[in-house]
């Protein structure tokens, strides 16, 4: 098994693929034959940073031979949850402790996704390492999408991870954590003080009456004060995912935001 690490592409002897060509064949002929209306599939080349190939993105109204990466960047991104994705990816791909081989592991999430008409889908999207280099890079990955439904109702990512060792995931997960919390690479909107209130909510019961919340020591608030920072934590997160995600309280933020791996 390799290791995981961002694509760096060197020598031509570094740039040698290590996946036989026969065995991606074999593998995407067992995708297509198995492949369900509602699922598409798409390999990305990190080197040329375009699309190699294409199955069945007539399903979203897109011609499969002219769907390109400019495309999917359209199709998938939203204000705020384009954000928290790309800090996953880019954190994953940190990790030279992950071990990796042929379509393993697998990050698994499920994302908003725009038809060719315009329409949001919920899908989930399954990315795996499709060509690894002698230099022990990823150079190419093979991402799996399958409809969930045909609307978009404000999900969440639920990210997991197959064929990952626990104690890598747990160090991803402390590392998006650390990132969210710090506000450095991430333009986390929420202030100290807003994300141990976010913090508190995500774990805390809605049967506790809100004025035992702001008595918490974690809190410890008049709770005018607390309807406050309720107030500020609603509108930066309505301001920083806008039309994505629709929230209605604070603790619809905090749960948001804990089913999408951030806290």
């Amino acid at each position: 098994m390799t290791k995981l690490n961002m694509p760096h592409f060197e020598s031509d002897l570094e740039n040698e693929n290590k996946i036989a060509a026969q065995t991606q064949h074999s593998e995407l002929k067992r995708i297509e034959s198995g492949h369900s209306e509602e699922c598409f599939n798409i390999i990305f080349d990190f080197k040329s940073n375009r699309i190699v190939s294409c199955f069945n993105l007539e399903c979203m109204g897109y011609d499969s031979l002219k769907f390109e990466a400019k495309n999917l960047a359209d199709a998938v991104y939203f204000e705020g949850i384009s954000q928290v994705y790309r800090l996953f990816i880019e954190t994953i791909n940190e990790f030279e402790k992950t071990e990796i081989e042929f379509l393993s592991p697998k990050f698994v999430t499920q994302i908003p996704f725009r038809t060719k008409n315009g329409e949001v889908y919920l899908v989930k999207r399954v990315a795996s390492p499709w060509q690894i280099l002698n230099n022990n890079k990823i150079s190419q990955i093979l991402i799996e999408f399958s409809i969930i439904k045909k609307q978009f109702d404000s999900d969440p990512f639920f990210p997991r991870y197959i064929n990952l060792k626990q104690e890598v995931e747990s160090l991803i997960e402390k590392k998006i954590h650390s990132i969210f919390y710090q506000n450095k690479l991430f333009k986390n909107p929420f202030s100290p003080k807003e994300i141990i209130i976010i913090n508190v909510y995500a774990n805390t019961s809605l049967d506790i009456p809100i004025k035992e919340i702001a008595a918490l020591p974690e809190i410890n608030l008049e709770l005018s004060t607390l309807h406050f920072y309720n107030k500020k934590i609603l509108e930066k997160a309505r301001d920083f995912f806008q039309d994505s995600v629709h929230f209605k309280t604070a603790f619809e933020v905090a749960l948001y935001l804990k089913n999408c791996g951030l806290i």
